[in-house]
């Protein structure tokens, strides 16, 4: 059995209360400390504590006579008890809430990391809820770096095109030096589609790329891509000026060049660009005028 005034403090109320504010008190207490309840403060030794706490005051309230109907006690028993149970009730109320903290802390601590302090491996559930949460283009990208087979590539790049063109022009120059020829080819192709500066800037070293497949594929990303596209091929394949190449194209002129030129098919420029192109890369003029659409069969 517990003394009278550790009965108070338990309950966290006044001595001078009436049974009233001690059965709101008792209730309280009750459901906090409750072993089946769920606000983390279950306490079965708490709560055996309480009930004994409230039975004592009834006790000692029916032995006494006092406030038993639930009166009001006088100004005099409230002043006499006042001080020092106020002291009382406000270290108690603070001691409870520290208590609380630190089992709550306790607690997150030991459902992130296991009872035994290893951190805790998130149960599949989890796993999955993070896969959905995962980024749809993060996931292709990483996709794209896992695979071997440039086609596979070729198609998750159309897609992260598709689904965030930043974000594949961040991908595609960030990659362009660490890929396959193959697959470096069709990330240049998608570049030219994209046409900002900076993929046109990107593409444009790979003009004097040491792989045929690559270099065509800048050429025409780069030609495809308007003003300028053709003004980096120029700049980078130190193209002629008109002047100069008209001047040398009296003499060297090939069947095929006139032919193109006079059927208007090509201007002069596009042709300058070409011609150059096909000295840097080996890339035959022949199959250059045919990709821009020139019916090199009739001069045959």
């Amino acid at each position: 059995m517990i003394s009278p005034a550790r009965a108070y403090a338990l309950l966290n109320v006044h001595p001078a209360s009436s049974l009233e504010e001690v059965k709101q008190a008792y209730r309280r207490a009750a459901r906090l400390y409750h072993p089946d309840t769920k606000t983390g403060l279950s306490d079965a030794g708490r709560f055996h504590q309480i009930v004994q706490a409230y039975n004592t005051i009834k006790s000692e309230r029916k032995r006494r006579g006092k406030f038993g109907s639930g009166a009001a006690p006088s100004v005099e028993e409230r002043s006499q008890w006042g001080g020092w149970f106020a002291i009382r009730a406000f270290l108690k109320r603070s001691t409870d809430r520290i208590l609380r903290l630190i089992k709550g802390s306790a607690n997150g601590r030991e459902r992130r990391h296991g009872a035994n302090g290893a951190r805790a491996k998130p149960s599949n559930g989890a796993a999955r809820e993070a896969d959905r949460r995962w980024s749809p283009v993060s996931e292709l990208i990483r996709r794209f770096d896992a695979s071997g087979s440039v086609a596979d590539q070729a198609q998750l790049a159309r897609e992260i095109f598709t689904k965030n063109p930043p974000m594949f022009e961040k991908m595609a120059i960030d990659r362009l030096a660490k890929v396959t020829e193959r697959a470096r080819a069709e990330l240049i192709k998608i570049l030219g589609e994209l046409g900002s500066s900076a993929a046109l800037e990107a593409i444009a070293p790979h003009l004097a790329s040491s792989s045929r497949h690559v270099s065509l594929a800048a050429y025409l990303a780069l030609d495809g891509a308007g003003a300028p596209g053709h003004e980096l091929i120029e700049r980078t394949l130190f193209t002629p000026s008109n002047f100069a190449w008209r001047l040398t194209a009296l003499f060297n002129a090939s069947e095929l060049e006139r032919f193109a030129l006079k059927s208007r098919y090509v201007t002069a420029r596009e042709l300058r660009r070409h011609k150059a192109f096909t000295r840097r890369s080996g890339v035959p003029l022949r199959h250059l005028l045919e990709l821009a659409g020139v019916p090199v069969s009739q001069t045959a």
